[in-house]
This record gives C-alpha cells, structure tokens and sequence, in this order.
C-alpha cells in the first residue's frame, strides 16, 4: 500500500483524491490527526455504578486551512454501566452529523462557489 503525504499534496490533487473513486476514497490515508473524545467521570449516573468501556465509534473530519487540507479521525469511545446496562458517550458537537465536512470545508466551498462563481461540478472536477 502506498502511503500520500498530505502536507506536501497539492490542494487540487487532494480534492481529487477526495472526489474520484466513486466518493467512496479511503480517509484513513489521509488522516493528519487523531483525537479522541472522551466521557470526563466514569461512573453511572443513574446508580453510581462502574462504568465499562465496550467499543468506540470512529468519524472522519476534513478542515480547511489556507493551502492545506487537514483530514483527524476522531474516536469516540463507549461506555456502559456493570449495574444497570446504561451507555454513555460523549456527545457529538459537529454541526453536520455524521458527515466528514466541518465548518471550514463548507464555508471553502460556498465561498468558492457564490464569490468567484465556480460551480460545483467544476469544484469537484478540479
């Protein structure tokens, strides 16, 4: 397997890279940064019991920098209480869901499209 390094990438070569392979591109070859979002106090809420930890949920984000594309894979790690099978995990904060596009990927790409007047099949093609 080939590994691309993103810092040296060209932006239109990384959008391409993004936008071809019938949008289905691997991000894990991407990714820049790791985070993990974690739960602060580890016990249940609900009886005071131990909480335990019995998988995580894992989501790609994309931001834009001025000349650089930034792809974290963020990891969200899941809990659940040994006395009374409650799960908690922190909570989601991206305005977009599930989606790998941030705040600063959409404003690029309307910015793009409403202020120079370059549509989007031809962002996508670029």
């Amino acid at each position: 397997m080939k590994s691309i390094d993103i810092k040296n990438l060209p932006k239109e070569e990384l959008i391409k890279l993004i936008e071809k392979q019938n949008r289905s591109l691997d991000l894990e070859k991407l990714v820049s940064k790791v985070t993990i979002k974690d739960i602060n106090k580890k016990v249940c809420d609900s009886c005071g019991g131990k909480l335990v930890k019995f998988g995580e949920d894992s989501s790609f984000k994309i931001y834009k920098k001025p000349t650089k594309y930034i792809v974290e894979k963020v990891f969200t790690p899941k809990y659940k209480c040994e006395d009374c099978n409650k799960m908690f995990q922190a909570i989601n904060d991206s305005p977009f869901g599930h989606s790998p596009c941030t705040p600063s990927l959409a404003t690029s790409i309307i910015d793009v499209k409403y202020n120079l007047g370059v549509p989007l099949y031809r962002q996508a093609s670029t």
